[in-house]
């Protein structure tokens, strides 16, 4: 099914939802969404129920306690707005009560029925099936491959994929290394580029404000490390929209000496992405001072109650994969305009490891990049839902929620790192809670309706 900025389709997982709100479809033109239909009031429904005769006054109460329900659920319950300033929910034990309902994702202006121009000797088949998925926001009527040898380019793109989905029918060839002929940038809107030097992307940033909608992807090498600030600055100069995704060279490149019979025992991967200047990077294991014995000793002591820090995992085609689908979504993303993101492969933990956050004083920016991306999966966000939300609020709101909480709920956060675990000793340890199904006016419905009910049940007995 194609989602795009034209139109907007309603997801909803809800089964009780789905008999009350019809789908509906709404036009926006920079909005990928699941969005909810406006629900109708109680008063509204419960007349409408009683002028139609269809139900009595008991079950037009459960309705009514149905429909305050969805509208705890949906407006403020399973996270609510997330909002930093109410602490309500610590994140690191209620991931799910913490992660909002996935929501509207806005894409940028000018996808649909424009030209994109791919350039870059990096450039794979994949990268184009991306641009042309049914299910992306896109909607080219050209895209043009940019390469030094077209015959060799139309070989590769040969493809039962490209063939079935209509890609070949929107494609076009022209000869060239970084930078396509003027004629080809004055019909584009969007260009994708990926490049291996600081020279390729400082002639890639001489053309950088043809176009509006622009991504780079830069595999750097480490003598490049230096000058990745000013290059970042040189290209949001010349072009304020654009999106620089920066991922080392040694993270794409096949390992010589690696063992193949060892790929299976690989710790599952994730990608961790953080603003240029704003995350923290991981350090590889060889790159840590060496420390003496004792205070070697002294540091896993200290460690021992804590879940253990976040390592490089080295994964050449995950990470190639992973760059190039970040590359595409801050092409098709409004959440991308305008940033410069580093990439790094890490270690995937499980969700029980995850748990024992709740011991750390100060987890790792890491660690919660980990547990906040996986909680968004598991509340049902797509990808562009996923990256939209990292980028636009992402750790550092996670961070706030967590300080906010801990001044509001000393005595939980207190009994939760003396048990390791989510659960507290003291039940009146958390003073404040979000959750929607505990809020007084919903507890008060539920009475009233469980009441409302054995009345009729007791008046049919008796009859």
């Amino acid at each position: 099914m194609k989602i795009s900025n034209s139109a907007a389709l309603v997801l909803a997982s809800s089964a009780s939802l789905a008999s009350h709100c019809a789908f509906a479809f709404t036009a926006n033109k920079n909005a990928i969404h699941p969005t909810l239909p406006t629900l109708p009031t109680s008063s509204s429904a419960l007349q409408m129920a009683k002028e139609a005769g269809a139900i009595d006054d008991g079950k037009a109460k459960i309705d009514d306690l149905q429909l305050k329900r969805m509208n705890y659920q949906f407006n403020r319950g399973v996270g609510g707005t997330s909002d930093s300033n109410t602490p309500h929910v610590n994140p690191l034990s209620d991931i799910q009560s913490y992660v909002p309902v996935a929501g509207p994702v806005l894409t940028r202006k000018n996808i649909q029925d424009s030209t994109c121009i791919v350039s870059g000797s990096r450039v794979t088949p994949e990268l184009f099936y991306l641009l042309n998925h049914e299910d992306s926001a896109f909607g080219f009527n050209k895209i043009v491959s940019l390469s030094q040898d077209v015959s060799k380019t139309k070989k590769r793109l040969l493809t039962r994929t490209a063939r079935y989905t209509g890609l070949l029918s929107k494609l076009a060839y022209e000869e060239g290394t970084v930078v396509p002929p003027s004629s080809v940038l004055e019909e584009a809107t969007n260009w994708i580029a990926l490049v291996d030097t600081p020279d390729e992307l400082k002639t890639l940033i001489s053309s950088a404000s043809q176009v509006q909608n622009l991504s780079v992807l830069f595999f750097y090498a480490p003598e490049a490390e230096s000058q990745l600030e000013s290059l970042s600055s040189e290209l949001m100069t010349a072009n304020p929209s654009a999106s620089l995704v920066l991922v080392p060279q040694a993270s794409v490149e096949e390992d010589p000496n690696e063992d193949p019979l060892e790929a299976d025992f690989k710790p599952t991967p994730i990608m961790y992405y953080y603003e240029q200047g704003k995350g923290e990077a991981l350090i590889p294991e060889e790159e840590k001072v060496t420390k003496t014995p004792k205070a070697a000793v002294e540091e896993e002591e200290k460690k021992a109650s804590v879940v253990m820090e976040p390592k490089l995992v080295h994964d050449a085609e995950f990470t190639f994969d992973e760059a190039n689908r970040l590359a595409i979504e801050c092409l098709q993303l409004q959440a991308g305009a305008g940033k410069t993101l580093k990439v790094q492969c890490m270690e995937k933990k499980s969700m029980l490891v995850m748990m024992q956050l709740v011991r750390q004083e100060s987890p790792a920016t890491q660690n919660l990049f980990t547990k906040l991306v996986l909680g968004l999966r598991e509340a049902g966000y797509e990808r562009p839902q996923e990256i939209a939300y990292m980028l636009d609020k992402g750790v550092d709101h996670m961070k706030e929620a967590i300080t906010n909480f801990g001044v509001a709920n000393p005595g939980a956060v207190k009994a939760m790192k003396s048990t390791g675990s989510a659960s507290t000793a003291d039940g009146d340890a958390i003073q404040t809670t979000n959750a929607w199904w505990e809020d007084p006016e919903f507890q008060k419905l539920v009475k009233e309706s469980s009441l409302k009910t054995g009345e009729l049940e007791a008046e049919t007995t008796t009859k």
